[in-house]
């Protein structure tokens, strides 16, 4: 009898441990999912200082939330500290190799930043690739038109019509609005 005590009171502690363990890994993870929609919502405000603030937050209590990292990696970007936004995004890309996502944010630093057109083109051609790898049709054009727009600031007009044609290809709408006013031109 007094052995089923004990294991009757053994198991009540275990279900109340695995309970309150339970519910504080969901409070634990919605506060985080609350803590980075807090942050996206600050940051498509443009008030950047404040939405790393929640970014911050979201690494602290899961160094592995690559999304926090990529968002943090934006608006430092907004905020012109580029070497932490790089630092970010080289992090994600150590963990997540195939993130176009990260190689769109390094092309534009190199373009914005650094006046590197050539090492921007080389990230563009990295998300167009694995955008067109991965099926997602719109962020390889998006990929083309922004690839296409430096390689004419570069003065490579066959570049730059090659990638607006196949920015068309995929449906990309400003690629083609530019390759119907370049027939226009000649």
């Amino acid at each position: 009898m007094c052995h089923i005590k004990i294991k009757k009171k053994a198991m009540r502690k275990f279900v109340l441990f695995y309970l309150i363990s339970f519910s504080t890994i969901i409070c634990f993870s919605q506060n985080m999912e609350l803590d980075l929609s807090k942050g996206k919502d600050l940051s498509n405000k443009k008030e950047y200082n404040s939405a790393l603030y929640y970014f911050n937050s979201v690494i602290e209590k899961d160094s592995n939330y690559l999304e926090a990292y990529i968002e943090r990696a934006h608006a430092y970007n907004m905020l012109g500290d580029y070497n932490k936004a790089l630092q970010d995004y080289n992090y994600v890309l150590t963990k997540e190799p195939d993130c176009s996502t990260c190689y769109f944010g390094i092309a534009t630093i190199y373009d914005t930043w650094f006046d590197d057109k050539y090492r921007a083109i080389e990230n563009y051609t990295k998300v167009i690739d694995l955008s067109i790898k991965n099926k997602d049709y719109d962020y390889a054009g998006t990929g083309y038109f922004m690839r296409a727009a430096l390689k004419q600031k570069l003065g490579d007009k066959k570049g730059y019509l090659n990638d607006l044609k196949k920015g068309a290809e995929l449906n990309n709408d400003i690629c083609k609005t530019l390759l119907e006013f370049e027939k226009n031109i000649d």
